[in-house]
């Protein structure tokens, strides 16, 4: 699929190989949580990567959105980049965000530490995505509605990341390697840093409207 694409852009055989591919994820998909479906009880730490999976199948609706205006030549900037940032929101986001909480969660019941809270940091983070996605659509003419609830999940992810943080550092910084606390620092900063240049962005175009 990156040489198809790198080759040709959409043809015929980068289509292929990117629905193969995304076939290919489902199958995954259904395998894994038939999988963890028999473990009993299933942990918090499961919901996770169930979640992460269900986003990644999710992310492939932009994709499908995408073939479907190059097929019928119905391609307006708006849509595509919407389909675009469909794609990349519930991956990066989604399928990203939550496979790498569900390993730093698995990595801390293996030393033997559970913290508190998990299952409503998870909830957290998992009721605000689908709201976030219009965090990369601000440039649409969006109803004053919508961004007012974008404000809100993205306020939401934001005190469930820093309530996830502080627990970590009161209770666990004696047991996590150094190297995880530094990766959790470095996606910190870029996390804030993105939700607020894209607050920012917002509040200064409906100024200067």
């Amino acid at each position: 699929m990156l040489v198809a694409f790198a080759m040709g852009g959409y043809n015929a055989f980068s289509i292929f190989f990117s629905v193969s591919a995304v076939i290919i994820s489902y199958i995954f998909t259904v395998s894994i949580i038939k999988y963890i479906r028999k473990t009993t009880p299933i942990s918090t730490i499961y919901y996770w990567f169930i979640a992460a999976l269900l986003f990644n199948v999710l992310a492939s609706f932009g994709t499908f959105a995408l073939a479907f205006m190059m097929a019928t030549k119905h391609l307006s900037q708006h849509e595509y980049l919407a389909a675009v940032y469909f794609y990349l929101h519930f991956q990066y986001n989604g399928w990203f965000f939550f496979a790498s909480m569900g390993l730093l969660n698995l990595y801390l019941s293996s030393v033997g530490t559970m913290y508190k809270n998990n299952n409503k940091t998870f909830w957290m983070f998992c009721l605000s995505l689908i709201p976030a996605y219009f965090l990369s659509t601000l440039w649409m003419q969006l109803p004053l509605w919508i961004y007012v609830f974008v404000v809100i999940a993205s306020s939401v992810q934001l005190i469930a990341w820093f309530s996830f943080l502080k627990i970590l550092l009161l209770h666990l910084k004696n047991k996590i390697n150094h190297s995880i606390v530094f990766i959790l620092s470095v996606y910190t900063c870029s996390y804030f840093t993105y939700h607020k240049i894209c607050i920012t962005a917002w509040l200064s175009s409906t100024v200067y409207q």
